[in-house]
């Protein structure tokens, strides 16, 4: 809808959801109906019209929908590492100390190729280290390669795993593996791509100099805080804690609000819940 009045020129209201719950106490949480749409436009007098959005407007929708999807992923892997983990206790139990870092890419990269301790004392301990050493690019010396492969064969030696090497869990803790590296590397291109879009924008630059914050954690800030189109237009409590999806039953006496009847439908956001 904001489109389409954008696209032909018509001057319209955008809502802040969170300040029309509490001008219309009969407003239901979910607005799916012509009441609520009557209700709404009732507020229209009450309300300041919105400007013409700027020209880079495709840049924020842009960076919000990959934010959401960003997201999507992270629940997604989220997922596959709990699967994972559940899988590796039955088919090489102890492993994941190999590792301080367990879903590190040359960790996955040694839980796919041995996914059973006897995959590991089946072969010898040459064979054994160049695994290890092959499976990063990043450098690995042969004296530490070396060592991961004396812990692996103690790890594989103490390991008592429910199930032989040619069960099916073993090959679907393989393909969960696949997956998940898989399902990095995407996250790596699509978050490159969004830090590249976001420094597009002014906002960038003033938010990445705040301490502690990188590049990626900018960009997706903007991306959560971009459904008015313009970080300037932020201006009060109520405001920002709609953009950020916050529970305004946690910082009811922030705002002043009273708290009885409020409900408000929340959207899980990792950085902002």
């Amino acid at each position: 809808m904001e489109r389409f009045c954008c696209v032909n020129q018509i001057n319209y209201i955008q809502m802040n959801p969170l300040e029309a719950k509490f001008k219309t106490s009969t407003l239901r949480s979910w607005k799916t109906d012509q009441a609520d749409a009557h209700k709404l436009a009732c507020l229209g007098p009450t309300l300041k019209q919105t400007d013409n959005l700027p020209i880079h407007e495709l840049i924020f929708f842009e960076l919000r929908e990959r934010v959401r999807f960003h997201l999507e992923i992270e629940n997604e892997q989220n997922r596959l590492k709990f699967q994972i983990l559940e899988l590796f206790h039955q088919t090489f139990p102890g492993l994941e100390r190999l590792f301080s870092s367990r879903y590190s890419i040359i960790a996955l990269n040694i839980a796919e190729i041995f996914t059973h301790p006897d995959m590991v004392l089946d072969i010898d301990k040459e064979v054994l280290i160049t695994h290890i050493f092959n499976s990063t690019d990043k450098g690995m010396s042969m004296d530490k390669a070396t060592k991961y492969a004396l812990q692996l064969r103690v790890i594989a030696q103490e390991s008592y795993p429910n199930v032989d090497r040619h069960s099916f869990l073993v090959e679907k803790l393989r393909l969960l593996i696949q997956q998940l590296k898989q399902s990095i590397h995407h996250l790596k291109q699509l978050d490159d791509a969004m830090i590249q879009l976001a420094q597009q924008l002014d906002y960038f630059e003033n938010i990445h100099s705040i301490p502690g914050i990188g590049k990626l954690s900018t960009a997706m800030i903007i991306g959560e805080m971009v459904i008015l189109s313009d970080l300037n237009q932020i201006n009060n409590s109520m405001l920002l804690l709609a953009l950020i999806s916050n529970d305004i039953n946690q910082v009811i006496h922030t705002v002043e609000i009273p708290s009885t009847s409020v409900v408000i439908k929340k959207r899980e956001n990792f950085y902002f819940g």
